[in-house]
């Protein structure tokens, strides 16, 4: 009987070493942001680099502003197997931003002056449940071709290695209302003379928008969302101080106490990639928007970065159509001390009951 005992729980902790493990828990860093045609970041950023190009182009990433889950209890994730691209699976909360209060960024566009937000980040959502990224969940063929929401806007997938990827969506969480501003006036910088200036039409028009509770990006493919948003509060039209190069609006006072304008959309989403996304709109307002992005994955044996990028289109009655993306990375690093600890305990824990189990069959 002891013989038995001693060769079950040398077999069962052999099987449990690193080289035959099948799963893995890992601390991770990194990170996620988004980005809405050539403007409008989320969370709010500088949309440009410094040569004048957007952010986030081929295989560069921008700043990531959604962080991984400062609590240590949070910020894990779990791979299986024992072949690389290893699947990853990112349970709730993995990446969190907490509003850090209402942040404003101008220059949005032909029609749009400034985007005012406030707004929670987490990803996947709790009601979701857990995201997992493997080989071949990508949706689609290795190259495949998917229409927006409105004609001739497409996003085009194309397989790099081992079409790795899938769906994992970020719950969004308004803290207090998104307003969009539209520019009334003739040129900027301008002054109203509200503020001892000598231009009239230095006005600005306060648009309702909203993005609507779970963001498109990484959606599984075909994903839909139609938001609305409810009239904006008055004033609807302001007096502005508006200096340059900012294009914010420094100053403002109420000029008109009614009046309705909503920026509805209609937005499609698509799942992450390691491989290349081509997103078109040539109906966006200004300019006909065409982004390439790239990602990729690093990682042997399950150890390294693995960058994933996401293609979305939309709408907006407003503002009009934009091509979309997002940015994701996750570097897994050594499983840390606790984790390792937590793993040798289950490990010595379920040995334990393997034995114990097989002595009592053993017993005359």
């Amino acid at each position: 009987m002891s013989r038995s005992i001693s060769i079950s729980m040398v077999s069962c902790l052999l099987a449990a070493t690193p080289a035959a493990a099948q799963t893995q828990y890992y601390t991770v860093t990194g990170g996620a942001q988004f980005q809405i045609g050539n403007r409008m970041a989320l969370p709010l950023q500088n949309p440009k680099t410094n040569m004048g190009g957007p952010i986030g182009t081929t295989q560069m990433f921008p700043p990531l502003l959604i962080p991984v889950n400062p609590s240590p209890n949070k910020a894990w994730v779990q791979e299986t197997g024992s072949v690389d691209p290893r699947p990853i699976r990112i349970p709730p909360g993995v990446l969190y931003r907490k509003s850090p209060g209402r942040k404003a960024l101008g220059g949005q566009g032909p029609k749009l002056l400034e985007v005012r937000t406030n707004v929670d980040f987490s990803a996947p959502p709790s009601a979701l449940g857990t995201a997992v990224l493997k080989a071949g969940g990508r949706t689609g063929a290795p190259n495949v071709t998917f229409t927006g929401p409105n004609a001739g806007s497409v996003v085009r997938y194309q397989k790099t290695v081992a079409q790795f990827g899938g769906p994992l969506q970020t719950r969004l969480g308004a803290v207090t209302p998104i307003r969009e501003f539209a520019f009334l006036g003739h040129k900027l910088p301008c002054k109203h003379p509200t503020f001892g200036g000598i231009d009239f039409t230095c006005q600005a028009q306060l648009i309702a928008f909203s993005p609507g509770s779970l963001a498109v990006f990484g959606a599984p493919a075909g994903f839909t969302a139609m938001t609305s948003a409810p009239a904006p509060m008055s004033p609807n039209i302001i007096d502005a101080s508006i200096p340059a190069p900012s294009f914010l609006i420094a100053k403002s006072a109420s000029a008109v106490m009614s009046g309705v304008l909503t920026d509805h959309a209609t937005s499609a989403g698509f799942p992450w990639t390691t491989g290349r996304v081509v997103v078109s709109q040539p109906s966006a307002l200004g300019v006909f928007e065409k982004f390439t992005i790239t990602g990729m994955d690093s990682r042997q044996m399950g150890l390294g970065t693995i960058s994933l990028v996401s293609g979305a289109l939309s709408v907006r009655k407003y503002s009009g159509p934009n091509a979309n993306r997002g940015w994701l990375r996750l570097t897994v690093p050594e499983p840390g001390p606790m984790l390792g600890a937590m793993a040798a305990l289950a490990t010595l824990i379920a040995c334990r009951a393997v034995t114990r189990g097989r002595a009592r069959r053993d017993d005359p």
